[in-house]
């Protein structure tokens, strides 16, 4: 009896430290901006977006042509980030005419609680900040880009692939396989491999809903038509950019462009200049413009 009561209190205290473990891998920690777009001079408004009796806090950037209704490109942070890391990037986008909606994730920046913070759960969250961009009538919707960094360009890459509504997608640093990331991650400290890590996955598989192998994005990356760029940098000891070139390989080629950010890590690519006007002249590209439009671009871009 004392046997049967000390193993029953051995596997409870094993399944709640694996909890313990799910639950500090699915907790982010969270950032508020210190920066707002009126920092960078751009015109912008403050967004509420509705996902699972939650609320998603969002920075609607306009482009700086008010002439007619302009493309958009939606954007999704990394892992322990927020929407303000994009600003460079919207900055510069909204001088070739094109909007940005930055959008902070369920867990992170200003947006609502939800912990356990899932990949499914940001798919979610994209899902929505593309319905609202439907609700409005000053952008056009039939020119929606979507930009993704580590774990959200992941995201990215699977909503993209099953929702046509998104024209051309941009990763950035995405890595192949959500579940190899975290492993190594926690191989990384002194919890012993087993039970804890097997029965931790077990726990994150159950709030996922969906197997874990359908989030690997060298597999999602096939479902993708359309126009895609992948960036990866070359400094990245975060996420090795050889991942870049597993995602390349299973991607539809012929709609799929590769490059390298030489010298940038896993934060400097969203920063650096090259890598800026690589997205920059890719969006112009894939959702900005065709016959006069096209002119108009050619011109801001001569000036």
């Amino acid at each position: 009896m004392i046997l049967f009561i000390f193993i029953a209190a051995l596997a409870t205290a094993v399944i709640i430290y694996s909890y313990a473990i799910a639950l500090h891998v699915c907790r982010p920690k969270r950032k508020i901006a210190k920066k707002n777009p009126s920092n960078y001079s751009l015109e912008y408004e403050e967004a509420r977006i509705p996902v699972s009796k939650k609320t998603l806090k969002a920075w609607f950037v306009k482009s700086i042509y008010n002439d007619s209704k302009q493309p958009t490109v939606l954007m999704i942070h990394g892992w322990n980030s927020e929407k303000s890391i994009f600003l460079k990037i919207a900055k510069e986008l909204s001088k070739a005419g094109v909007n940005s909606l930055l959008l902070d994730l369920r867990g992170h920046g200003e947006s609502d609680n939800d912990t356990p913070i899932i990949l499914s759960k940001m798919i979610k969250d994209i899902n929505a900040a593309v319905e609202y961009l439907f609700t409005r009538d000053d952008i056009d919707c039939d020119r929606i880009g979507i930009l993704g960094h580590s774990i959200g360009a992941c995201a990215v890459i699977y909503s993209s692939g099953i929702n046509d509504r998104i024209k051309s997608v941009v990763s950035i640093s995405s890595f192949i396989d959500p579940k190899q990331v975290t492993s190594e991650s926690l191989s990384k400290t002194k919890i012993p491999y087993w039970p804890f890590i097997p029965l931790s996955f077990m726990i994150m598989q159950r709030w996922l809903k969906i197997p874990m192998k359908n989030f690997i994005t060298e597999n999602s990356i096939k479902l993708l038509n359309q126009k895609c760029l992948l960036i990866h940098g070359d400094k990245d000891t975060v996420v090795p950019y050889s991942n870049l070139f597993s995602l390349y390989d299973n991607s539809n080629k012929d709609n799929t462009d590769l490059a390298i950010a030489e010298n940038t890590n896993h934060i400097s690519i969203l920063l650096n200049d090259k890598t800026i006007n690589l997205i920059k002249d890719f969006f112009s590209e894939s959702l900005l413009f065709s016959g006069l439009e096209k002119d108009l671009y050619e011109n801001r871009k001569a000036l």
